[in-house]
């Protein structure tokens, strides 16, 4: 892969990342109202203003808190089924680094508005969510499969698609593609480790210190094999998308981890021209 510069971020003709900030940072109070769709959040729909509640974060009760390796009620084996559907979205990545812009955009767009349009009609019929319960069961997370009207659950796979269509759009392809790609193999191990081995749980979350250190290690490795960052760049950025992993939003991190780490390193290139 071409090394990426200040200069060569320029001739790609896209936004600056002060631009791609502020957008980020004013669209940000919109999304998170869509966000009672449950994409972002729990919060209920904005048209059952009488079922509307807020999520506030705390430390979970005893009786609250999840298993290290069972807390979303899916086995290992699942969890790896699971996993390796979003190991598929890695063809995601590599048509950014070799189609047009344009039609990668386009296509990002249109799986987007597909998965979307999929979730809802599952919230809105339960013939149609029992027919995906049918092919995908054994790897949704319960909420996902309890989706209703009142807190539609959107997929962890539909987050991914939706941030390859946001990435696509908003940053250039060879910062966007090799951090989604990176995220998603990092997610994929950090999980396994995670759920095996992990006994160190972090503060104010269901993660594992082993878990974080899986997923920066491994993130590392991706972005020494497939991009020409310097090493100190390449350990820097999996770290900061592992933070982002834990912190303690309720926010699904299939949609703020790869492009919030996909802006902060547009950010970081700008100011170095």
């Amino acid at each position: 892969m071409e090394n990426i510069t200040a200069k060569g971020l320029k001739s790609f003709g896209e936004f600056p990342s002060s631009t791609v900030l502020l957008a980020y940072l004013i669209s940000a109070p919109f999304l998170h109202r869509v966000s009672s769709l449950r994409v972002f959040g729990q919060l209920t729909v904005p048209f059952a203003p009488q079922h509307t509640s807020i999520f506030v974060p705390g430390p979970p009760s005893d009786s609250e808190t999840p298993s290290l390796k069972k807390n979303d009620g899916l086995s290992i084996h699942s969890e790896l089924l699971r996993k390796g559907l979003h190991i598929l979205a890695l063809v995601i990545p590599f048509g950014m680094l070799t189609l047009d812009r344009s039609v990668v955009v386009s296509i990002t767009g249109v799986l987007a508005l597909s998965c979307i349009a999929l979730e809802l009609s599952r919230a809105y019929s339960s013939s149609v969510n029992a027919a995906v319960i049918a092919v995908l069961g054994p790897i949704m997370r319960p909420p996902e499969e309890q989706t209703t009207l009142d807190q539609v659950e959107f997929s962890g796979a539909t987050h991914i698609v939706i941030s390859a269509a946001l990435l696509s759009l908003l940053v250039p392809a060879k910062i966007g593609a090799p951090l989604l790609a990176m995220f998603v193999i990092a997610d994929g191990l950090a999980a396994v480790v995670g759920r095996n081995y992990g006994q160190l749980q972090l503060p104010c979350t269901e993660k594992t210190m082993e878990g974080f250190f899986t997923f920066g290690l491994s993130g590392t490795t991706v972005l020494l094999i497939i991009t020409d960052f310097s090493f100190l760049l390449s350990l820097l950025m999996p770290f900061i998308s592992g933070f982002l992993e834990v912190l303690p939003f309720d926010i699904n991190d299939n949609l703020y981890v790869p492009t919030t780490s996909s802006f902060i390193l547009h950010f970081i290139f700008t100011l170095s021209i």
